[in-house]
């Protein structure tokens, strides 16, 4: 199963976008089964930038990652129809999705994560198109997996390295330090795990869709 989620800084996006329906279509003609799910756009109408207090940005986090373990809960124990294997999941997510399933792999065991009804399932696989998690150091031998990141290294919604979210000062609000895909895999090659950074130099945060043309790499 790959479940895919959608970009959109937490203020927008669906499921059933045209680059979704793409990839999620090409996908599906290869053999897998699919799922392009939505999740709650909690800051729809707000600001998600550096005067929104760095509490609701994680709560906002927090709350997406409950999303998707609802959805790999219902799929795998509701949807007998789809000849779903539990233990062979891979998560897909751009932007805010891609925050959001590298959450949902590294924060598992942090305190304000780990109260979730995690489903039995296994995930295999990450793919990240301008995705960042909100510290590494909880990425182990136990809960690592195989990832594939697309990012421009002069991101600045979301950092390539270390940064804060949005390059917010950090005497505003909305300071949050963000770990991108460098720093994730440095920590996965300390692992010994597999991974694949494909950067662009001089690109931005369009990876977050660039990334949906790289179907045969995906």
């Amino acid at each position: 199963l790959i479940i895919l989620v959608h970009g959109g800084g937490f203020v927008a996006g669906q499921r059933d976008g045209g680059e979704e329906i793409g990839l999620s279509t090409m996908l599906a003609q290869k053999g897998y089964a699919v799922a392009s799910m939505s999740y709650r756009l909690t800051m729809k109408g707000k600001s998600f930038g550096c005067d929104c207090p760095s509490s609701v940005k994680m709560k906002t986090y927090v709350e997406a990652v409950e999303d998707v373990s609802k959805a790999i809960y219902y799929l795998t124990n509701y949807g007998s129809d789809f000849k779903i294997n539990p233990n062979k999941i891979i998560l897909i997510g751009s932007s805010a999705g891609a925050e959001t399933i590298l959450n949902t792999v590294v924060m598992k065991n942090h305190y304000l994560f780990k109260h979730m009804p995690f489903p039995n399932a296994k995930i295999i696989g990450c793919v990240s198109f301008s995705g960042v998690t909100l510290n590494s150091d909880y990425l182990t031998k136990e809960n690592a997996v195989p990832m594939l990141f697309f990012h421009g290294k002069l991101d600045d919604k979301v950092p390539y390295g270390i940064a804060a979210h949005y390059n917010c000062g950090s005497n505003s609000k909305g300071y949050l330090m963000l770990d991108g895909p460098l720093e994730i895999t440095q920590k996965l090659k300390d692992l010994n795990m597999s991974f694949s950074l494909y950067t662009d130099p001089n690109g931005g945060h369009e990876w977050a869709e660039i990334g949906y043309t790289f179907t045969d790499i995906v």
